[in-house]
């Protein structure tokens, strides 16, 4: 991956291990949207490496307990870009919040938001703060009403909308409530969306955020699949009626299911039957696979496994993914690989 040898990266860290492309991760970052602010969930990124490149392209965050915030502002994420949601009325959670200078707040409930109207009162200050929008129904009238209450409330900036993806509303929707919130005076200036309604793109969220005069918050992934790829060691290949089936370190057992595989040559990549492969072989087969070769797996998600970033010729570990005495025995044995280790499992 970019120019480091994924067998070096197992040969360093061991396996299974999530690489990441820097290059790649860079290139799958949204490019800028007038009116439109890309908003990263810090719950759904578990690598600091991570966070830390894209925090350089001016996205915005989203967390939900102290520690995703200190996640954040670690990673270099501004306190001012920072949403904080789902408190659900804890006050100590709220108050750090608010030393940290979060920047908005958003309301699950009523009472939430007169906890913390009066943590900010206490600390001489105004609290920036969007209600979550769950549902209009049954009583539309329900939700302008709690609007105004929590408007009143001398700790708050109260100024814009959440929009949960239960609502399941429409852009015309969701711009009828904005007007019917301001025709009875009150300011909104943000929106964020929880989902994005389908079909649209970031210029059609840009020309409906310019129509209703608002900025939009809209949800990113925090580490696009194309960006990251699971290097796992083959356990045991075990042939059945309906194919190959692949036993691996990663904990999972594939049929078919991996784009390539690294067999004992260190830089070659040979392709998987029926799957897209960045540097296929095109005579490669399954049977190339033995007990002890690499697997490249595309991730749908981040594993719990060390995680590795590449950066052109350079590598960044996260060691504290890893137990100090697996970090103690890899460097007595100074990094070497540990295929010879490999488990017995002939019995399943």
């Amino acid at each position: 991956m970019e120019d480091v040898p994924l067998s070096a990266v197992a040969a360093m860290v061991g396996t299974p291990v999530l690489v990441v492309s820097a290059a790649a991760l860079g290139a799958a970052t949204p490019r800028p949207v007038p009116r439109v602010q890309h908003v990263l969930s810090i719950r759904s990124i578990a690598s600091a490496a991570v966070l830390r490149r894209l925090a350089t392209e001016s996205c915005s965050a989203d967390v939900t307990s102290g520690p995703e915030m200190h996640q954040a502002l670690a990673a270099g994420i501004p306190p001012a870009e920072i949403g904080f949601s789902g408190s659900s009325g804890n006050g100590a959670a709220l108050a750090a919040a608010l030393a940290a200078g979060i920047g908005r707040f958003t309301l699950e409930l009523e009472e939430e938001g007169a906890l913390l109207s009066a943590l900010a009162l206490a600390r001489g200050t105004r609290a920036r703060a969007l209600l979550r929008v769950a549902s209009l129904a049954p009583n539309p009238a329900a939700f302008p009403a709690a609007y105004n209450r929590l408007s009143r409330l001398a700790g708050l900036d109260l100024c814009g909308l959440s929009i949960s993806a239960a609502a399941a509303m429409e852009p015309a929707a969701i711009g009828t409530l904005i007007g019917h919130l301001r025709a009875q005076g009150h300011r909104v200036e943000r929106v964020d969306l929880t989902a994005v309604p389908g079909g649209m793109d970031d210029d059609a969220l840009s020309r409906c955020a310019s129509a209703s005069d608002v900025v939009l918050g809209i949800p990113v992934a925090g580490l696009p699949p194309e960006a990251a790829v699971l290097l796992t060691r083959v356990l045991r290949v075990k042939r059945t009626p309906v194919g190959p089936c692949i036993f691996v370190d990663a904990g999972r057992a594939v049929f078919r299911g991996f784009h390539a595989v690294q067999p004992r040559s260190p830089h070659m990549l040979a392709r998987v039957p029926g799957a897209r492969s960045p540097h296929a072989d095109p005579g490669a087969t399954l049977d190339w696979v033995e007990r002890g070769d690499l697997v490249m797996i595309h991730p749908d998600r981040d594993p719990m496994s060390q995680l590795v970033v590449v950066d052109g010729s350079r590598c960044e570990m996260e060691a504290d993914r890893l137990p100090a005495a697996t970090l103690a025995g890899r460097a007595a044995r100074g990094y070497e690989n540990v295929t010879s280790a490999l488990p017995d499992i002939s019995h399943l």
